[in-house]
């Protein structure tokens, strides 16, 4: 014990600017060893990107923002192979952990909350996992951190164009960036100063977040004739409705929901006469019950260390249509052989439990990492919730979970053996 507790103030010594640096650069190597596991286990460290026919001709739909996928075809038009688009998600991956590591030193004045963060990215498989996956989660999961870095800084000004430059950014990367609007008036609102200043930096980001996400806007009138601000891609009913509905309900969480799009497209319009957000509201009045434990499943689902949807299989409709069953269910290969890394997740995730219960809104990062859970999470209430989709707010909860550990532990609570204040500074 006094070993650790030696190796831990010595942590706390080391320049923390240096310290962010030795470990953003340590994580290229975990990232190299992560290549070689997904070549033994799929023969292709690519085998979860998209097919290449999603890098070689961009077309920005009005559903779905164009980034992440302008930047991809850019970078393997220049290379002709994926690892031109694998260095810019590396890149984004360690702007992230680097960006919440700032955070926190700031928040703590101690390295000990970003050592702790370390391990929880560190063995965060499934969000290296992502990395290698090209898809837009860890553009986006980049922007939420650089949002947070922004929301932190002292000086109005530049909180103001930080806040509106990284929404902006991450609403052209994922339609669910719309979020970043509330966020934006909260985080101004909460800020001391008088009513006029609060209203000044809120005006000056969502100046930023407009102009900045003004070229997906020209996508969008250009297909719809007007603007939109839906957080949904494409139609925002059909995915409210595809995760809230009695058919959905018989398989959730257990299997993806996309297995049941055909058959859920003939029970949607066979009873509501399509997707329409009059069917979600028919469903929660007609089974508030079971909407009810539908959201408690969500719920579960959020804070699962492991991978979900767990299985994978077949579906099958029962015979009179109204029920799904679940035909030869395998557990998913994540599930099978990545458990030792689920139990520093699980740890992580606990982490922030404790955060929540004993974070103190005065601290402007706890009131920052709360609100942005709880919008997130509340959005996804409204359609559905898998691990996938958490991936990008993974660095603010693991951020709050290492306050929590830190401020337990090593600041603010005592220690176990003698009950006495900890000494650590």
């Amino acid at each position: 014990m006094a070993a650790l507790r030696e190796t831990l103030r010595r942590i706390d010594r080391y320049n923390p600017t240096s310290l962010i640096v030795l470990l953003t650069v340590s994580l290229l190597a975990a990232y190299a060893g992560i290549a070689v596991l997904l070549w033994k286990v799929f023969g292709d460290p690519f085998y979860l990107a998209p097919p290449l026919e999603a890098f070689q001709t961009p077309a920005p739909q009005p559903g779905r923002p164009p980034l992440a996928d302008v930047v991809n075809w850019a970078l393997y038009s220049i290379t002709h192979t994926l690892y031109g688009p694998l260095v810019f998600h590396v890149l984004a991956s360690l702007f992230t952990f680097a960006a919440c590591a700032a955070v926190l030193r700031r928040a703590a004045s101690s390295n000990l909350p970003i050592a702790i963060f370390y391990l929880f990215f560190l063995t965060h498989i499934l969000f290296h996992f992502e990395v290698f996956a090209l898809r837009d989660t860890i553009p986006f999961t980049a922007c939420m951190a650089g949002f947070v870095y922004a929301a932190c800084l002292p000086r109005s000004s530049r909180r103001a164009a930080g806040m509106g430059l990284f929404a902006g950014l991450g609403w052209m990367t994922r339609a669910t960036g719309v979020l970043f609007i509330p966020w934006i008036i909260l985080f101004a609102w909460r800020r001391s100063g008088t009513c006029s200043d609060r209203l000044k930096e809120a005006a000056l980001a969502l100046t930023i977040f407009i102009v900045v996400s003004s070229p997906w806007q020209a996508v969008i009138i250009s297909h719809e004739g007007k603007p939109s601000l839906s957080p949904f891609p494409g139609n925002g009913a059909l995915n409210a409705v595809k995760g809230n509905n009695e058919l959905s309900t018989s398989i959730y969480p257990w299997i993806d929901l996309d297995y049941l799009d055909s058959d859920l497209d003939k029970f949607v319009n066979q009873k509501y006469g399509g997707f329409k957000f009059s069917a979600l509201l028919d469903y929660i009045q007609k089974r508030p019950f079971e909407c009810l434990m539908l959201q408690v499943k969500k719920t579960l689902v959020f804070f699962a260390p492991f991978y979900t949807p767990p299985y994978d299989g077949e579906v099958v409709m029962t015979d009179d249509g109204a029920h799904a069953l679940i035909k030869n269910p395998r557990l998913v290969t994540y599930n099978a052989r990545l458990w030792p890394a689920y139990v520093f997740t699980a740890a992580a995730l606990l982490g922030f439990i404790g955060f929540l219960f004993r974070m103190n809104s005065a601290r402007p990062l706890d009131g920052v990492i709360f609100w942005m859970f709880a919008l997130f999470i509340l959005l996804h209430f409204l359609i559905w919730m898998e691990t996938r989709f958490r991936l990008p707010i993974d660095p603010i909860l693991f951020m709050g979970g290492a306050l929590f550990y830190y401020r337990q532990y090593f600041r603010d609570g005592e220690t176990h053996s003698t009950g006495a204040p900890s000494s650590l500074p």
